[in-house]
C-alpha cells in the first residue's frame, strides 16, 4: 500500500487536498473528527467542534464506544465523530478502530 505523499491527491485521486477553512467548506460535504470516547473535547480544534455543532446529548444518546461512529445531521451539514481513544488524554491508537 502506497502512503500519502502530500501531493495534492490520495491514493488513486479518490480525494482532492484543498487548504482552507473546515467550517466554511460547501454544506453538502461532511467533516470527520476524532474524538474521545467520554467526548471531553476541551482543546484546540475539538473546542471549535463543540461551539460550533454542540449538541453534546445527542451524541452521548449514541452511546459513545472507542471504534464506533457518532452523527450529527439534520438541517446542517452531517458531522461524524470517529472515537479513536478512551479518554482524551490518551493517545490515539490505529488497533483501536481496525
Amino acid at each position: 500500500m502506497s502512503l500519502y505523499g502530500g501531493s495534492g491527491k490520495a491514493r488513486f485521486g479518490v480525494t482532492t487536498e484543498k487548504q482552507q477553512d473546515l467550517f466554511q467548506t460547501q454544506k453538502d460535504y461532511a467533516i470527520v473528527h476524532c474524538v474521545s470516547e467520554n467526548l471531553d473535547m476541551s482543546r484546540e480544534v475539538a473546542v471549535v467542534f463543540k461551539k460550533k455543532f454542540g449538541q453534546l446529548n445527542e451524541l452521548q444518546r449514541q452511546q459513545p464506544a472507542v471504534a464506533k461512529v457518532l452523527r450529527l445531521g439534520g438541517n446542517r451539514r452531517f458531522v461524524f465523530y470517529l472515537l479513536t481513544k478512551k479518554l482524551s488524554r490518551s493517545k490515539p491508537l490505529y488497533k483501536n478502530i481496525w
